[in-house]
């Protein structure tokens, strides 16, 4: 059979990096990777790295990444997501893939850094080898487009808005993290536990988010108990993010247009010593959730 014509990309071009770099992206970069072994490794232009006998080119690839993972970590990105492939539902019947691969990185600058790095392109080799073709594509981050949301009428409504909007902000930002990042200790020299994780201090808004809400029945004369909240992974602490929020707006159901007397007829005494009104609550709760987001911005920009 003869050979394939077909264009072949193993590696980035100088004009393809110049276009990337002239995207200007700021902020974390993901990288999609598409894969397409060879059925047996070539190694003719990286003799040196050659295992003795023959192996596959998807055994050289995974040679690649124990050899990459080291570095990708070291520079702050990390793998989310790996899969096998095949033939396309919707595309050409006659192009595969044989693996995908998403690749976080804080920056691109940071990519850049770990793609330059001499150590790690001396396993180049094995990647060259592995593969038959690929293709990698930059990405940004785009959220989607929100369905138009019917805001609640009154000042409290106004306010559990906005403490939505503060945690669905903080929702986006953890599921933009790697699981390595999100339980990586950052800071070593801290006596609050609270504060040693984006993993402590996503806990630390759940839970703190569950006693504003208590001051709030305890306020309306309404019962309520605070719920275990177990240390989570990254996806299970959005989920107790939103059940803490979903526990605050049943606390305040039907009471969206609360009159502004009654707001400030309220007397919440705290534990740390401060006096607030209903409202002065929520918004303690609120901005409890913004702190604690910029802290971890900080943590991921150190």
């Amino acid at each position: 059979m003869p050979e394939s014509t077909a264009t072949v990309y193993l590696e980035p071009t100088q004009e393809s990096g110049r276009a990337l770099m002239l995207r200007r992206i700021e902020g974390s970069v993901v990288m999609l990777n598409l894969l397409r072994f060879r059925e047996v490794a070539d190694y003719s232009a990286s003799p040196e790295l050659a295992p003795e006998t023959p192996i596959s080119g998807e055994a050289a690839y995974q040679i690649y990444m124990d050899h990459t993972l080291p570095f990708l970590r070291k520079s702050g990105g990390g793998v989310i997501f790996y899969g096998k492939g095949g033939q396309f539902l919707i595309g050409p019947l006659s192009e595969r893939w044989d693996a995908a691969m998403l690749v976080r990185q804080r920056s691109l600058q940071d990519f850049m850094a770990f793609a330059s790095d001499q150590a790690y392109m001396a396993g180049l080799g094995h990647r060259v080898a592995a593969l038959a073709d690929s293709r990698l594509l930059p990405l940004v981050e785009e959220p989607l487009a929100e369905p138009r949301k019917a805001y609640r009428k009154g000042a409290v409504g106004a306010l559990m808005d906005e403490y939505e909007r503060a945690g669905e902000e903080l929702a986006r930002l953890i599921l933009r993290l790697t699981d390595a990042e999100f339980e990586v200790v950052r800071d070593l020299q801290t006596h609050d536990e609270d504060c040693r994780s984006i993993q402590t201090v996503v806990h630390h808004v759940v839970t703190s988010g569950y006693s504003y809400a208590l001051y709030l029945r305890a306020a309306l004369s309404e019962p309520g108990s605070r719920p275990e909240v177990p240390l989570g992974t990254r996806t299970e602490s959005v989920e107790q993010l939103k059940a803490m929020l979903a526990y605050t707006a049943a606390t305040l159901e039907g009471r969206w247009e609360m009159p502004d007397e009654q707001i400030s007829a309220v007397r919440i005494q705290s534990r740390w010593g401060e006096t607030y009104d209903f409202e002065q609550m929520l918004e303690h709760a609120i901005v409890h959730v913004l702190r604690h987001r910029r802290q971890i911005e900080r943590f991921l920009r150190a």
